[in-house]
């Protein structure tokens, strides 16, 4: 098979194998008339992977192609994109020649692309081996050490930080099972020893350095993102579950099916240091400790014993009431075009005895999509939603409690509702269950004044609180624990979002400021204050892109900002609105951003040309809340007009 490289191409796996255009939409198969491409091997945020084959040679070698295509950007985004991509290829070009990095064969722009074809490693990468293999043992850990820290060295040696280094990131060999060091698109060369300088925030959910979070990459990341990557694999659980934020300290031995020798735990909990300074220096001073290692000189303590992981319940079947209406077919466009298409408003749930305070929707294994409203009547409201030709929605259950629910959120699982009351409680609904299983916040624990905005992790493990006593709660949701009480704000807190790695929070109040905190500790990382103008400040809604690049506000002084997440500086600022704007969402692509106002109407704004998109009227008041769910092909709004609208896009 030959497999087109045109993205807008409608059929590109269905070419014959020695076809030289494509059948489906006539673009040309062969790159600079030698590399033909087989079948896709990946897709990130800045290109496509695709394994192909050098037919300038006899043998045919396999090689990779991997082809430069950003998602939609604006103009300086794309430049940047752009950027990194050509700088990968330097780096390739210089770091090739180490054994175990992948040699660069070409740099090329063909059709207006760029392209990087690189040495083919055929083997799985070592997140692929855990779920093949199960968690590694010491002495596979060791050895993974062993093989790696040298490629490090020689990698810091150039000057070159790689920033990513995960297990999807190292391949093992089939052919002569060593570990290969791949993908250098996030790599930064630094010049000097200073890392002031290095601001450009490269993540990877969980296994990215305290410092990098920020934009300050140093060579010393890399070795904490080996330390994770290591506990990670020696344990099969994510990154996020080894951390206690109680004790803000990893707890990994506690997940090990067979503890470790002490001077193993010694160097990987050094590697795991927060704190710069008290992590190893360079992965000269790590080869060193495992040659002593090796040589039996280490004498550390032993970790702690293991604890079973947190048990989940079990769905029982609800009782449905299902509304169905059919979908419309629209037609498909281009990836490259942008249009600005319109809005539907297909189903409105209520009117309800009061207003409606939040809405949020998930899509969880086992439960589908699931959507919970809440209002200031007190009653949390539970639908699923379901089908492809036809979408059904279908009511679960209500639950009234005795006091009003003023902001409300869906664990990423769909497992648990969180609301946040007046009764300045948050309350734990099990969706399963249809009831209230638990509650953070007892006589001496929850806030002075009522909770005005909630957040949870990506991971399900932390639930943030927000209230108008001014301050912000982090709650661990297995245990129920207030892990820490942030201060910074001088006036209610009404707006909190994790980014999407887990390891930040962001907060806005209406004394007119952003704090991002590391939620880990409860640090305050920084304050951005927006300039002060007499009776219309503070920030209604904060929430962060999908690709933690941006913040967005929306403000009672009718102003919608765009914040760069990296610099703390206002980039943009969208019309000034007529009323407050009082909601906002990215949809999941984090192509568009949706406001909603004070007075009902909602806008969508198109990321890339940043301007406005549709105008969603039917709300008669306040918009309270947006969401879309999860495939982004129905956006979800609550107002102070007692109801919920869910509409689609033609």
């Amino acid at each position: 098979m030959s497999y087109c490289l045109n993205p807008d191409c409608p059929r590109p796996g269905q070419n014959p194998p020695e076809a030289v255009v494509c059948q489906a939409c006539g673009s040309h198969l062969i790159l600079q008339s030698r590399y033909r491409a087989l079948r896709p091997l990946g897709q990130g945020g800045f290109g496509r992977t695709f394994l192909a084959v050098d037919e300038d040679k006899p043998s045919k070698p396999k090689c990779v192609v991997k082809q430069f295509l950003p998602m939609e950007m604006d103009a300086q985004s794309y430049a940047k994109a752009s950027e990194l991509f050509q700088r990968e290829a330097i780096r390739l070009d210089e770091l090739g020649h180490h054994e175990q990095i992948p040699n660069l064969y070409a740099y090329f722009e063909q059709d207006r692309r760029q392209y990087i074809i690189q040495e083919f490693i055929d083997g799985n990468n070592l997140a692929r081996e855990l779920q093949l293999q199960g968690p590694f043992q010491e002495a596979k850990a060791l050895q993974l050490l062993r093989d790696l820290v040298p490629v490090l060295e020689f990698v810091h040696g150039q000057s070159v930080i790689h920033r990513d280094i995960k297990p999807e990131n190292l391949i093992r060999s089939a052919t002569n099972r060593k570990l290969y060091l791949v993908d250098f698109g996030a790599a930064k060369f630094a010049p000097s020893t200073s890392m002031s300088n290095l601001r450009t925030i490269i993540s990877s959910a969980g296994f990215t350095a305290p410092e990098q979070m920020v934009g300050k990459s140093e060579f010393v990341s890399d070795l904490y993102s080996l330390g994770v990557t290591c506990v990670h694999l020696m344990t099969g659980r994510p990154p996020l579950e080894l951390y206690d934020m109680s004790q803000d300290g990893w707890v990994w031995q506690e997940y090990l099916a067979q503890p470790v020798s002490e001077g193993l735990a010694r160097i990987l909990n050094r590697l795991l240091e927060r704190a710069t300074r008290k992590r190893y220096q360079s992965a000269s001073e790590v080869r060193q400790d495992l040659e002593a290692l090796e040589q039996g000189k280490l004498q550390p303590r032993l970790g702690s014993s293991p604890v079973p992981p947190m048990s989940r319940p079990t769905a029982t079947p609800p009782s449905k009431l299902v509304l169905t209406f059919p979908q419309k077919s629209g037609s498909s466009t281009s990836k490259s075009q942008i249009k600005a298409p319109t809005w539907d408003c297909v189903c409105t749930l209520g009117p309800y005895s009061n207003w409606v305070t939040g809405v949020t929707c998930v899509e969880g294994p086992g439960v589908g999509i699931i959507l919970a409203i809440a209002g200031k009547d007190g009653i949390v409201r539970v639908w699923q939603l379901s089908g492809q030709e036809h979408l059904t929605v279908t009511n679960l259950w209500s639950h009234t409690y005795t006091a009003p629910i003023m902001a409300l959120r869906l664990t990423p699982n769909g497992q648990y509702i969180i609301g946040g009351c007046e009764d300045r409680t948050l309350r734990v609904w099990e969706v399963s269950k249809g009831k209230i299983t638990q509650t953070l916040g007892g006589m001496f624990a929850k806030h002075s004044s009522p909770i005005c905005a909630v957040a949870v992790s990506p991971d399900g493990r932390l639930v943030a609180s927000g209230s108008e006593d001014k301050t912000i709660r982090i709650w661990e949701l297995s245990s129920g624990k207030c892990l820490c009480t942030l201060t910074g704000h001088s006036s209610h807190v009404r707006a909190l979002d994790f980014t999407p790695d887990g390891f930040l929070l962001v907060s806005g109040g209406w004394d007119n400021t952003l704090v991002i905190w590391e939620a880990a500790n409860g640090r305050s990382l920084r304050t951005i204050a927006e300039p002060f103008r007499f009776g219309d400040n503070g920030f209604n809604a904060v929430i962060v892109s999908p690709d933690s690049r941006w913040i967005a506000t929306g403000n009672e002084n009718r102003l919608i900002h765009l914040w760069d997440f990296n610099k703390g500086e206002c980039v943009h600022s969208f019309p000034e609105q007529k009323t407050a704007v009082t909601a906002l969402t990215f949809a999941p692509r984090g192509n568009i951003l949706v406001s909603g106002n004070q007075d009902g109407v909602i806008h969508t704004w198109d990321m890339v040309l940043r301007q406005q998109r549709d105008t969603l009227t039917g709300h008669s008041k306040q918009v309270t809340g947006l969401t879309f769910t999860p495939d982004g092909q129905f956006l979800i709004s609550s107002s102070r007009d007692n109801s919920v609208r869910i509409w689609r896009q033609p």
